[in-house]
């Protein structure tokens, strides 16, 4: 994969998109001046970014995040990606035609934020009434304690600071669906997977600080606040190790299962076209993302 860059370029945004659709296997580097074009267009909340394809939206998005690290400031990550919280949510009517989805993630996991962010995040809001999703945040770690009674001893593949990110997570679904409407259950759980992922690919241990971004109650914040200091963190993660373990090992990551049965077919497709993927499990009705990707 080769890097071409646009700098000093004066150039309306439909350009910029001309660039990186017809560029071929090329990443683009869009200077300072280009990325806050971008940024603003997909931010504007007249909701113009539906006018941009979904295929091309995810290569933009995953163009900054393959640049993130090296070249290109978190903060401007950031800013490109505020968008997808920003987009319109439509009340879903009720509808047995849903696809259970579990979703088996490590949050300091190159891979699990790289599918969330390529596959899922950005598909979600066109497929959030026919998919019903439940994260199980723990990986490739370890778990044991000496007795019935003892405290659980926790080895993560990524260090400490992936446990820490670990029951964060585990105690942000918990006091989510303890504490939220039934109704929020579902896209605030994905926020706060989303703003921790993003954040803490770069410093686990400011976690904490974005939290309030999330839009959690007050009562949420502090149920979560409380629980990642007790033993429920370790309850609810050991509960999450002995989930994850009863499917397969060693574990590949993310590990996406369909209706509560894992099958490598299932798994390989999910890496390759989640859209695909739950198009294929619907059964009737399937919305218009299944027959036309833009």
């Amino acid at each position: 994969m080769k890097e071409r860059i646009l700098s000093g370029c004066n150039i309306q945004f439909n350009q910029v998109l001309f660039f990186n659709c017809r560029i071929g296997y090329y990443r683009i580097k869009y200077d300072l001046l280009t990325w806050g074009t971008i940024t603003k267009y997909l931010n504007n909340t007249a909701g113009h970014y539906e006018n941009i394809s979904v295929t091309n939206r995810a290569k933009i998005i995953d163009d900054a995040f393959h640049l993130m690290n090296r070249q290109l400031n978190i903060s401007v990550f950031w800013n490109l990606t505020q968008f997808l919280s920003n987009a319109q949510w439509v009340e879903c009517a009720s509808n047995k035609n849903v696809v259970n989805v579990d979703v088996y993630y490590g949050p300091l996991c190159s891979n699990s934020l790289k599918w969330f962010l390529e596959q899922f995040l950005i598909l979600y809001p066109r497929l959030k009434c026919r998919i019903h999703v439940t994260f199980v945040p723990y990986g490739n770690a370890t778990h044991h304690r000496e007795n019935e009674t003892g405290p659980w001893q926790f080895s993560c593949q990524h260090g400490p600071s992936e446990c820490y990110a670990n029951k964060i997570h585990a105690c942000g679904i918990h006091a989510i669906q303890y504490s939220e409407p039934a109704k929020d259950h579902q896209l605030l759980t994905i926020n706060l997977i989303s703003c921790s992922m993003f954040m803490g690919a770069i410093s686990p241990t400011g976690y904490p600080e974005y939290i309030p971004k999330v839009n959690l109650s007050k009562e949420t914040r502090k149920l979560m606040k409380n629980c990642i200091a007790s033993e429920l963190a370790d309850d609810l993660l050991a509960a999450n190790g002995d989930k994850t373990k009863a499917l397969q090992s060693p574990l590949r990551l993310p590990t996406i299962v369909i209706n509560g049965v894992y099958s490598k077919e299932n798994q390989d497709e999910a890496i390759r076209s989640f859209r695909k993927l739950i198009c294929r499990h619907l059964t009737a009705d399937k919305p218009d993302i299944c027959y036309n990707r833009n």
